[in-house]
C-alpha cells in the first residue's frame, strides 16, 4: 500500500514538472519573440521615411510597436554648430510578454543606442 503511494506521489510530481517545463519553455519563446520584434521596431527608426514625421508610424509593425518619439537629445558644447539629428524614443512590443525600451537614434551616422528596457507587469 506505502508503495503504490509513493509512485503515485512521484507520477504526481513528475506531471508537475514536466508541466513546469512546458510552460518554461512557452514563455522563453515569446520572451524571444518579444524581443526579435522590439529589435525589427529599433532598427525601423532608421528608415528615411521617418525623419520627417512628427509621429512615427512604421509599417508592418503598427500592430506590435508603438514608438513615441521624446524629442531631440540636446548636443554637447562641442558640437553647437551641428545640425540636430539624435532623437529619443521609447518604444513598447507585445501583448502577454511587453517590453518597453528608450533608444536615441542618430539619423546622421545611421546608428541606434539602446539607453535601457525593462519587461513591463500588470
Amino acid at each position: 500500500m506505502c508503495l503504490t503511494w509513493a509512485i503515485a506521489q512521484l507520477e504526481g510530481y513528475l506531471a508537475l514538472e514536466i508541466k513546469t517545463n512546458t510552460i518554461y519553455q512557452a514563455y522563453i519563446h515569446d520572451f524571444k519573440k518579444t524581443e526579435r520584434t522590439l529589435l525589427a521596431c529599433e532598427q525601423s527608426l532608421l528608415e528615411p521615411a521617418l525623419l520627417g514625421s512628427s509621429k512615427p508610424a512604421v509599417e508592418g509593425f503598427a500592430d506590435r510597436c508603438r514608438i513615441e518619439a521624446l524629442g531631440p537629445v540636446e548636443s554637447s558644447s562641442r558640437t553647437q554648430g551641428t545640425p540636430q539629428q539624435k532623437y529619443l524614443y521609447q518604444i513598447r512590443v507585445g501583448n502577454r510578454i511587453r517590453i518597453e525600451s528608450t533608444v536615441i537614434a542618430d539619423h546622421f551616422a545611421g546608428t541606434i543606442t539602446r539607453l535601457n528596457w525593462q519587461q513591463l507587469y500588470d
